[in-house]
């Protein structure tokens, strides 16, 4: 505790510096108190003031304007009271309840104040030295290109309450330095002359350099496999940045397909948007790839997506080498989910005596792809059945999932589960028509050959 006494005057008491740092550092508590008489006289009033965020963030900043290397036995600080910090009826009740509002973590709270005061804008700050000549190398180097830092020098200080220190941490002409901003969140959205807008969640990385030249600004937008480089004069180029056997959601491979095909049509407008405003706008080209894999894509996209809709584990995904290694059993399985109308010829042993009378085909069939199997079963409307003779023609319409699974490991492993989800599809068999007990991998393989008249 430091008392004071006045004789009279206002009520302004002033402290050397060195005792005023004393009571901040100090974890224990602190209270100034002041008697201050009357013109020398009767009555005397008491003013106290707890030494806490208020005070210490005074005495602080005067420790930081001072320096290190000042005599701060030489050096005051001033505190006045105001008619709030009046006490002279209650100064030891006050204190109580002022002690008791904070607690048992008193010492760790005001330890935390010391150490985080004046550090509302971080604690280190510096600047950088480079050379006109190399300012376009700088910009590539913030925005994430690969290009070194063209830095002649560095000068890092500690900065409290908005001083810094005397003393630099660092000072002098690096061996390697990486500098990068910070993105910002935003959305892309990608347009061609005749196709639907494609609309990405992205990063964008722009220099953070005053008073650039507007022929040297870059933006860089990183939206996963897509990155976009926007040059001076709204002129853009786009990369795609994936990896053959790189997993990607169904989403992200459908947004590449998606774009391949929109460049086909020449260049696309980008338009950037932050926190729902329009920021900027540009032309732009997507580079060219020679890997016609990623074109073949979007049909077997549909039969994925329509097998997998609202049953996929957050973590599914494919590569592009999952989906051509699994191409001949994609193809197969695309004609069960996502095929078009359906048209089964068969030829009996004998003239049967009718026409089926099921109004529904069901079906089913596993697809392993990846690490992934996907179960599925496919229901289809019966349009028309007819007997002529030996020969039975049963025409179907679209299909659709009845159900469908997808899970870790084989078809053949999860083929009894499969079987369950098809007998629940048909409902003890009285309305369906069924060939080969539902299986249609065992049916396309019965109908497989010159004369085969399964699909028309």
């Amino acid at each position: 505790m430091q008392v004071k006494s006045k004789a009279r005057g206002a009520p302004v008491v002033k402290l050397k510096l060195s005792n005023a740092l004393r009571f901040a550092k100090d974890p224990g508590p602190c209270f100034l108190v002041l008697f201050l008489a009357s013109e020398g006289g009767e009555p005397v009033k008491i003013f106290a003031r707890h030494f806490w965020e208020r005070e210490l963030s005074a005495v602080l900043r005067r420790g930081r304007q001072a320096g290190e290397s000042a005599d701060l036995h030489t050096q005051t600080i001033s505190f006045s009271f105001s008619d709030d910090d009046d006490h002279t009826s209650d100064l030891i009740a006050w204190m109580q309840a002022t002690l008791g509002g904070i607690g048992d973590r008193y010492a760790d709270l005001k330890s935390n104040m010391v150490r985080t005061l004046g550090l509302d804008d971080g604690w280190i700050h510096g600047s950088i030295a480079f050379d006109v000549a190399d300012l376009e190398a700088l910009v590539d180097h913030q925005i994430g290109l690969p290009s070194p830092a063209p830095l002649t020098n560095v000068t890092i200080k500690q900065r409290r309450f908005g001083i810094d220190a005397p003393q630099p941490i660092i000072s002098g002409k690096p061996d390697f330095v990486n500098m990068r901003v910070h993105p910002t969140p935003c959305r892309v959205r990608v347009q061609a002359q005749s196709s639907r807008d494609l609309w990405l969640d992205a990063e964008l990385f722009a220099p953070a350099i005053p008073d650039l030249p507007e022929a040297l600004l870059k933006l860089r937008i990183v939206a996963g496999f897509l990155e976009i480089l926007i040059l001076a004069g709204n002129r853009g180029k786009i990369d795609l940045n994936v990896e053959h056997h790189q997993p990607l959601s169904l989403a992200m491979l459908r947004s590449m397909t998606t774009l391949r095909l929109m460049a086909v049509q020449g260049s696309l407008d980008i338009q950037l948007f932050v926190e729902g405003r329009l920021v900027y706008a540009a032309d732009a080209t997507l580079a060219r790839h020679e890997d016609p894999w990623i074109d073949a894509v979007p049909n077997a996209l549909d039969c994925l997506e329509t097998a997998v809709a609202g049953v996929a584990p957050s973590d599914f995904s494919l590569s592009f080498a999952d989906i051509f290694a699994a191409w001949d059993g994609l193809v197969d399985f695309a004609g069960l989910v996502a095929g078009a109308n359906l048209t089964i010829d068969c030829v009996f042993a004998s003239p049967p005596d009718q026409a089926p009378e099921s109004r529904t085909f069901v079906a089913y069939d596993y697809l392993d792809i990846g690490r992934w199997t996907i179960l599925a079963v496919v229901a289809r409307p019966i349009l028309e059945a007819s007997v002529d003779g030996k020969n039975v023609k049963v025409a179907c319409g679209a299909p659709k999932v009845v159900e469908a699974r997808v899970l870790l490991g084989s078809g053949a492993e999860a083929l009894p589960e499969l079987q369950a989800m098809y007998r629940r599809a048909i409902r003890g068999g009285q309305d369906a028509f069924q060939m080969f007990e539902g299986s249609y991998r065992a049916m396309i393989a019965k109908f497989t050959g010159p004369d085969d008249k399964l699909l028309e």
